[in-house]
C-alpha cells in the first residue's frame, strides 16, 4: 500500500470520529433548545440562552457540511467508504433542510424528520469509521503476518536441537 492511500484511510478515519463528535453534539444542543424552547417561544435570559443555542447549533451544522465534503475527497480508495461518504453527506444535508423547514414552519413531523436524519447520519459515519479503522488495521497486519518458508522450519524446536552444539545430546533427551 502507498502512503497517500495510508493517509487517506487515516484521514477518512480522523475525519469520521469528528463527525461522529459533532453530530453527538449537535443531538444535544438540539436536545437543549427543545427544551428551552425555541427564540420564538421564549422571554428573558431564556430567549438568550435559545438564541446562542441556535446559534451553536447552525454552527456545528456548518461544520458537519465542511466534515462531509472533506471525507468525501477523502475517500477515493474503496467504493463502499465513497457510497457511505455520500450516505453521510446526504443525510447531513435532509436533516438541515428539515432543522431550517422545522423552524421556520413549527411542525413538529420536520422535527422528526430531523431526528431521523441525525440517526441515519450517526449510524453512516459510525459506519465509515469502522470501515476505515478495519481496513486501516488490515494493511498494518498484512506485512507482519508474511512469514517466509525457511524461517519457519528454522523455528521449529527439532531442527534447533539438530544444529546447535551437543545435538546429539538434546535429541536424545539428555541435555545439552
Amino acid at each position: 500500500m502507498n502512503q497517500t492511500t495510508r493517509s487517506s484511510r487515516t484521514g477518512v478515519r480522523h475525519l469520521a470520529s469528528r463527525q461522529v463528535i459533532a453530530l453527538s453534539a449537535q443531538f444535544l444542543i438540539g436536545m437543549a433548545i427543545a427544551l428551552i424552547g425555541q427564540p420564538s417561544q421564549t422571554t428573558g435570559t431564556a430567549h438568550t440562552v435559545s438564541e446562542v443555542l441556535l446559534g451553536l447549533h447552525i454552527l456545528v451544522a456548518a461544520g458537519l457540511i465542511a466534515g462531509a465534503a472533506q471525507i468525501i475527497r477523502f475517500t477515493r480508495g474503496s467504493d463502499r467508504q465513497r457510497r457511505l461518504a455520500y450516505g453521510g453527506a446526504a443525510a447531513i444535508a435532509l436533516t438541515i433542510a428539515a432543522g431550517v423547514l422545522t423552524v421556520i414552519t413549527q411542525n413538529n413531523w420536520l422535527s422528526y424528520a430531523m431526528a431521523a436524519g441525525f440517526i441515519t447520519a450517526l449510524l453512516t459515519y459510525v459506519n465509515l469509521l469502522v470501515q476505515a479503522t478495519s481496513s486501516a488495521g488490515r494493511s498494518q497486519e498484512a506485512p507482519a503476518a508474511t512469514v517466509l518458508p525457511e524461517a519457519a522450519s528454522i523455528t521449529t524446536p527439532g531442527r534447533r536441537a539438530q544444529e546447535g552444539p551437543g545435538a546429539k545430546n538434546c535429541a536424545s533427551g539428555l541435555g545439552g
